[in-house]
């Protein structure tokens, strides 16, 4: 699943376009990236469409917010004055992390003013008729389309767009980096797929 991830089409009907490009993005207190590297052998450094591996809570720091707001995302959002929803929830995580990214980046632009020379968060200079907090809500509340993954008919067993996995007509792959794996279901997930769909570098 991490492969389709990383490898889908700007345009499904204009595959000559390429695929889209990858921006990373995690918090260093959740190590997502080695969690990455270790349970899923997975390692998005490595993969061609990533362009950018970034780190918020180093995004944060190297925008000049205090140390100690910079600990956890939550620190980062009480900084910014946003009250965190179901952080636990996945999706959620995500976007604070993203939010705190693009705070942290765009602080003196967003806050910077004559009476706030330290762009303190706050409704000053660009941000004065509308607080953080009302925009992330706004985001939260606003309906959303489909999100495009899933959506399209993908089989990540043979890379057909003609049909989904379960309906795959194809029945004799081995993928010999899974054969190889010293870890037993791989080993046993070996004929899912064919290698060249094999989300694992070895």
């Amino acid at each position: 699943m991490l492969g389709a991830i990383w490898n889908q089409y700007m345009d499904d009907e204009r595959p000559d376009l390429g695929l889209r490009p990858i921006i990373y993005m995690s918090f260093a207190d959740n190590d997502s990236l080695n969690k990455m590297r270790k349970h899923f052998d997975f390692d998005p450094e490595k993969v061609g469409t990533t362009v950018a591996t970034l780190d918020a809570q180093t995004v944060a720091e190297q925008s000049r917010i205090p140390r100690q707001d910079c600990e956890h995302v939550e620190d980062i959002m009480r900084y910014f004055n946003i009250e965190m929803r179901s952080p636990d929830n996945s999706g959620n995580a995500a976007a604070y992390i993203a939010i705190a990214a693009f705070l942290s980046t765009l602080r003196g632009d967003l806050y910077q003013h004559v009476d706030n020379p330290d762009a303190l968060p706050g409704q000053w200079g660009q941000s004065f008729s509308k607080s953080a907090q009302d925009v992330v809500d706004h985001l939260i509340e606003y309906p959303t389309g489909e999100p495009p993954f899933g959506i399209t008919m993908y089989c990540w067993r043979c890379g057909s767009r003609g049909h989904m996995y379960d309906k795959c007509p194809e029945t004799d792959f081995i993928c010999s980096k899974c054969t190889k794996s010293d870890q037993g279901w791989r080993r046993a997930n070996a004929g899912t797929h064919k290698e060249g769909l094999c989300i694992f570098r070895t």
